[in-house]
């Protein structure tokens, strides 16, 4: 079920604790404060749905030279989620080899700063499969 969907992204329910962000290749037009407005919204539907997973689909995410993007993203993993219900964060990668390097960089420092797993994924199915394993 669609919960949100605008040009950048799409919120969708896929099962009762499972959420899923994908972004659009329009994400490349966003400019510093309107990418960091769209993390923190989006953080606004987590909140209110309380999902227990969730799969972030940034395959189609393209790094637009925000220079708080890595910030944005840093904070929406670390502080944002860990005060949330997520246990599993599941993430596509971008194909977009800069912004892949960018959220590579900021997962592996973060690690240690969550209280959820995480993971990385090439496809979809993998991550959602890896999602709902016990």
């Amino acid at each position: 079920m669609v919960v949100y969907s605008d040009d950048f992204q799409t919120l969708n329910s896929l099962d009762k604790e499972t959420l899923e962000i994908s972004w659009s290749e329009a994400s490349s037009a966003l400019r510093e404060k309107n990418f960091s407005n769209r993390i923190f919204s989006t953080l606004d539907y987590v909140q209110r749905i309380k999902p227990n997973r969730l799969l972030a689909n940034l395959s189609s995410l393209t790094y637009s030279g925000a220079p708080y993007f890595k910030q944005s993203f840093a904070h929406f993993v670390t502080r944002s989620l860990s005060d949330s219900k997520i246990q599993k964060l599941a993430l596509v990668k971008s194909r977009d080899i800069i912004t892949r390097i960018l959220t590579d960089s900021v997962l592996k420092g973060l690690k240690s700063q969550t209280g959820f797993e995480f993971k990385l994924f090439d496809t979809e199915d993998e991550a959602y499969d890896w999602l709902i394993a016990s």
